[in-house]
């Protein structure tokens, strides 16, 4: 298997270069990740993932937080799509949809 910590830590190493070389935003979640405690501690990274390589709820929730304090304020959805009609404020026939 060449899933390791150091190997993981190469791919993200390219992958901010391409994104350099690209111009474009890049989230090191292998940064944010690994930065949170060793892997003994109780907020270590491994809490993350539900298995050792895919993302937990909490890693998605993480991801998430991640990637959007990169997305500049104005393009955020808040910022750029008018507000949305809750489903409940529509209806079919005389009934409203539930």
């Amino acid at each position: 298997a060449t899933r390791s910590l150091e190997r993981t830590e190469q791919y993200a190493a390219a992958c901010r270069r391409v994104a350099d070389a690209l111009g474009t935003a890049f989230c090191d979640l292998f940064g944010a990740m690994t930065g949170l405690g060793d892997e003994t501690s109780s907020s270590s990274w491994r809490r993350l993932l539900c298995d050792g390589l895919h993302l937990s709820r909490e890693g998605n929730a993480f991801l998430f937080e991640l990637v959007l304090g990169a997305v500049p304020e104005a393009a955020k959805p808040h910022s750029v799509l008018p507000p949305v009609p809750h489903h409940t404020m529509f209806s079919v026939g005389n009934a409203p949809l539930k």
